[in-house]
């Protein structure tokens, strides 16, 4: 079976509405378990350049802020509804979403 690991940067209030949403559309991978998540407060820096609509901060000046850094392990067949739901739901005009394949021993 082929599993992922899902990581996203998002801002510390749409953190429980993400989760919820996602733990809605995610087979749980461990046994009678679900809303299994990993997350950390990271602080993150950007600049927005011309032509882009940042949620927060001004163009051509770097930006500093606290977010949330949000892991999910998700099934292969999870993983277009999962990044499509983290788009519906992120505040950023272009959301940090990374996904990579992993292994998980067996239960």
């Amino acid at each position: 079976m082929s599993y992922y690991k899902v990581v996203t940067l998002v801002p510390e209030e749409i953190l429980e509405n993400l989760m919820s949403e996602l733990n809605k559309i995610v087979k749980p991978i461990y046994p009678n378990y679900d809303y299994v998540f990993v997350y950390s407060k990271v602080v993150s820096t950007w600049r927005p350049l011309s032509g882009s609509n940042p949620f927060k901060g001004k163009i051509n000046q770097i930006e500093y802020s606290s977010e949330i850094k949000l892991e999910i392990n998700v099934h292969k067949e999870n993983i277009d509804d999962v990044i499509s739901t983290i788009k519906k739901i992120h505040s950023y005009e272009c959301p940090v979403i990374e996904y990579f394949e992993i292994r998980i021993p067996s239960f």
